[in-house]
């Protein structure tokens, strides 16, 4: 066990400062943090309990880097009952059932978590983000559900938004596609705008996803006029993932997947949201 990546791990933020997971992610590009020595590391028992956390949520960041989520979803069946009270697990909670699928259920434990991790991190964007994006994932498969649930996503992202000084471009990709659930057609135009604009070229997914953002924007034009005559409120559009990131509390790789949007028609709702 290397003494130098022991020092490190008790050195990061606190799990509640908005820079804990950047730091967490710059550590793993060190030589001496490989899976077994973080693991040795949890399974300390001599060890602080926070430095011993510090590991765990760098191991969990390395699998869904790899997308690993077998390797995610186990890691966070073991350790649970060993760092359950720590807020960031909410999070990890959160994603953890947001991995598993579309399935109502998985999506409810999802929320449940997201909300709970939220409470403990409200100042941290990538929370934030997730929480919206399980909420927006909720809202879509079921649509009749509380359209405030939808005011509470849109109030999660805008503010992941100005907590990181509107650098991300999946964070606005997440809000337009909230604000288009809502029927928001302006804000969403708006946000997918400022989201293909604000996308890293030199990321590997980076055609894939302006070519979706492009899409989207034709989608929603094309929604725009029923928007004005105000005879629907979700704007008869459905979102399919694009891409995948790796795991982390800030920054682009937070959450599960891009969201810059492609979007196709489905059966317009009148008075929803």
């Amino acid at each position: 066990m290397s003494d130098s990546l022991r020092q490190r791990l008790a050195d990061l933020p606190p799990e509640t400062d908005p820079g804990f997971g950047t730091a967490a992610r710059a550590l793993l590009a060190g030589p001496d943090a490989g899976d077994e020595a973080l693991t040795a590391i949890i399974e300390g028992a001599d060890l602080p309990e926070q430095t011993r956390f510090n590991a765990f949520y760098c191991l969990q960041v390395r699998a869904w880097r790899r997308k690993d989520h077998r390797r995610h979803r186990a890691n966070t069946d073991r350790y649970q009952s060993r760092f359950g009270r720590h807020p960031m697990f909410f999070y990890l909670q959160a994603e953890y059932y947001a991995a598993l699928g579309d399935d109502p259920a998985n999506l409810d434990a999802a929320l449940t978590f997201a909300v709970e991790a939220v409470e403990r991190l409200a100042s941290v964007p990538g929370v934030l983000h997730l929480a919206a994006e399980v909420i927006a994932d909720r809202h879509e498969r079921d649509p009749d559900s509380d359209p405030r649930l939808l005011l509470d996503a849109e109030r999660h992202v805008r503010q992941a938004i100005a907590l990181s000084d509107g650098r991300y471009a999946r964070y606005h990709a997440t809000h337009a596609r909230i604000a288009t659930l809502r029927g928001a057609f302006t804000t969403a135009r708006a946000s997918i705008a400022r989201a293909i604009e604000d996308e890293d070229s030199t990321g590997a997914e980076y055609a894939l996803r302006i070519g979706d953002g492009g899409r989207q924007r034709v989608g929603l034009a094309s929604a725009g006029p029923r928007d004005r005559r105000g005879d629907t409120r979700d704007g008869g559009f459905s979102h399919d993932r694009v891409g995948a990131d790796g795991c982390g509390c800030c920054g682009p790789s937070v959450g599960r997947t891009s969201r810059i949007t492609r979007m196709r028609p489905v059966a317009v709702r009148t008075g929803c949201g």
